[in-house]
């Protein structure tokens, strides 16, 4: 402490530069109020050629969706039915085991009938 008091322009020049740094250091680190999560997804594709819509919907999405909706860690469901083809998108809660989430959703999509599906396609994001 003694060498503060002995030395007060080397203090000042010390105290300048302190706060100089924590300028710069503060305009130089990225800074996110709300950063940006990303939660593990899983994909169903099913495609049934030239059919309509609703019909997609009734006999693929919807029954899926149900079946989906039930597996452990699903936080979301969102799907899109469309002329020929139906997506299903599955969000998880971050701890989710997605290994054990496919093969649990593999199992239980194999347990119901969906008529026409000439096949489905299991994508996984993380």
């Amino acid at each position: 402490m003694k060498i503060f008091v002995e030395r007060p322009i080397a203090t000042a020049m010390f105290f300048v530069a302190v706060f100089f740094l924590g300028i710069y250091s503060f305009l130089n680190v990225p800074f996110e109020l709300a950063p940006k999560e990303e939660y593990p997804r899983l994909t169903i594709d099913t495609s049934w050629s030239d059919v309509p819509p609703e019909i997609i919907q009734t006999q693929i999405t919807s029954p899926l969706e149900e079946v989906a909706s039930r597996i452990k860690g699903v936080t979301k469901v969102t799907s899109n039915s469309r002329i020929g083809r139906s997506r299903i998108t599955l969000e998880f809660d971050p701890k989710t085991n997605m290994e054990f989430a496919t093969l649990a959703l593999r199992e239980e999509i194999s347990r119901i009938e969906i008529h026409g599906s000439e096949r489905q396609i299991f994508d996984r994001q993380n």
